[in-house]
């Protein structure tokens, strides 16, 4: 998902031979895109943004005063992509009566998350937050107070699109 691989097609004679030059017409997503094969022998059509799922390409050549027309059915897999969750160890003073702990989420081409929930638990207890315009989701730790070092474990649940991704990081709390 939103990563503009592409559906790479080979047009071939009967005995094995790459034709060129030839136009091909395909329907991916019910769109048509008519392509010249190169001097390879291949076409390269970029998948448009599509939702996760497994869709079909019906790939058609006309034929022309040599070869006969020949048809093709290819699936082909939109898979969800992996967001990118950056989050560090943090030390707190003891002293600071609220403790903000930020992350950032970034899609899988760099571009933040707007609007997307972030849990953190740590020591028990889960924290919820939304991304800001940023894609930084910033707890306030109003519970941590007692002196220590926790697992923290920040979290994206996913959805339609994207995968799920947890980090783990340490909190810690001290006397300083």
């Amino acid at each position: 998902y939103n990563s503009g691989g592409n559906l790479v097609l080979t047009l071939k004679d009967t005995p094995g031979n790459v034709l060129s030059g030839e136009k091909i017409t395909v329907k991916l997503n019910n769109k048509y895109y008519s392509r010249l094969i190169d001097a390879g022998g291949q076409v390269k059509l970029a998948v448009p943004v599509m939702t996760p799922k497994t869709y079909t390409a019906e790939i058609s050549f006309s034929g022309d005063g040599i070869y006969k027309k020949s048809n093709a059915l290819v699936k082909v897999n939109v898979i969800k992509a992996t967001p990118k969750l950056t989050a560090s160890s943090k030390t707190f003073n003891i002293k600071t009566k609220t403790k903000y702990y930020s992350v950032t989420l970034k899609d899988n081409n760099n571009k933040v998350m707007k609007n997307v929930k972030v849990t953190l638990k740590v020591n028990g207890v889960t924290y919820s937050t939304v991304t800001d315009s940023y894609g930084v989701a910033k707890f306030s730790l109003k519970k941590l107070t007692k002196k220590g070092t926790y697992n923290a474990y920040v979290s994206y649940a996913g959805n339609g699109n994207y995968n799920r991704v947890t980090k783990t990081v340490k909190i810690a709390v001290k006397v300083t």
